[in-house]
């Protein structure tokens, strides 16, 4: 795409002065005589892991929200918020935007896994070209105020320090692709007050993969944990990271406008999670064996996965079980204020969703 040829930085010819039209949302942080009313916030993409958990933690007094997904929700409890629609069909998302005039967007539609045999262009245009409609959807529609695009940390790989947000090296072909959308929205700057929202490793409730793979594998006692020196890793408890999204919902422009924040917890040794899982799930901590014996279980294992075997460990997971990956998720808290929820707190609300889970499975 042109927007990954150029070097320019769209910063340098940025207004200067604050954006007027809308300094605040919502009752927490309103001026005092902004109107109290429902505003509506439109979510692309919110039937997935994070926006369900958003969905359920935003307070139905304060908005009115549609969920412009493909999918149906997560939560059976959500379907009334949802419109079925994809931002691949420019004149469906306009034709939404259109009818529910929202005063917010948050964008969280994407492609999100990690297929390197892939490339941005076709196979990832969900994110780069999908959130181009999104940004002209926004620009037709006229009215909205605030809009948080939701990228991912990948934009910046795990072995580069992040010293300028804007200096990109992305991690995998997805964080290529999230680039793209961040240059898009860089460019156009589509509302009076907009920021980009990067999520760490984010866990809890309604994340279906970790559900089948580490918790299931953990719960088992099949969990091995890498001997040594443990990597420092960044992860973000959902609903720490709903707040952090409606702090960047309600906060005042000076604090957000043409921000970069990444959204979790502060960095911490891998063992401290997974052993707060395993205590939660089995009663103690996981289980250490040397990381080269690791190492070599990972290579057997991936020669199966590679045909389509599940197994609970591969040669990727390794490296991601023994690579520091830190994100400078302090000068979020700084900015939007500590999140609400302890890792403890966290470990146990998730496990509380995954026992009612297995009950209702029988």
């Amino acid at each position: 795409m042109e927007f990954l040829a150029g070097s320019q930085d769209p910063r340098a010819d940025a207004p200067r002065g604050l954006p007027s039209a809308w300094g605040v949302l919502g009752s927490r942080h309103r001026d005092p005589g902004w109107p109290v009313k429902r505003r509506r916030l439109f979510i692309t993409g919110a039937s997935g892991f994070i926006g369900t958990n958003f969905l359920s933690s935003i307070d139905a007094a304060e908005w009115e929200v549609m969920n412009f997904d493909p999918e149906p929700p997560l939560d059976a409890a959500q379907q009334g918020a949802w419109r079925q629609g994809d931002i691949m069909d420019r004149d469906g998302l306009r034709d939404a935007f259109r009818s529910f005039e929202p005063h917010a967007v948050i964008h969280m539609a994407a492609r999100t896994d990690c297929d390197e045999q892939t490339v941005v262009e076709p196979d990832y245009r969900l994110n780069s070209t999908g959130t181009l409609n999104v940004v002209d959807a926004i620009r037709q529609s006229g009215g909205v105020e605030r809009f948080v695009m939701i990228s991912t940390q990948f934009v910046i790989g795990p072995d580069i320090p992040v010293t300028d947000p804007y200096e990109y090296a992305p991690h995998t072909v997805y964080g290529m692709s999230k680039v793209a959308g961040e240059l898009i929205v860089r460019a156009s700057r589509p509302a009076p007050v907009w920021c980009l929202a990067r999520p760490v490793n984010i866990w809890g409730p309604w994340h279906l993969r970790y559900e089948r793979e580490f918790w299931a594998v953990a719960r088992s006692g099949r969990y091995l944990h890498p001997g040594g020196t443990d990597p420092i890793r960044t992860y973000g408890y959902v609903g720490n990271v709903c707040w952090q999204l409606q702090q960047l919902l309600t906060l005042p422009a000076e604090v957000v406008h043409e921000g970069v924040f990444y959204v979790g917890d502060p960095p911490i040794p891998l063992g401290m999670w997974s052993d707060g899982f395993n205590r939660a799930l089995r009663g103690r901590r996981s289980r250490r064996i040397p990381r080269w014996a690791l190492a070599s279980l990972a290579g057997v294992l991936d020669v199966f996965g590679r045909v389509g075997v599940p197994v609970p460990l591969t040669w990727q997971r390794f490296k991601s079980m023994t690579t520091d990956y830190v994100t400078p998720t302090e000068d979020t808290i700084r900015r939007l204020g500590a999140p609400p929820f302890s890792l403890e707190e966290g470990i146990r609300q998730t496990v509380e969703w995954l026992d009612g889970r297995l009950a209702d499975d029988g």
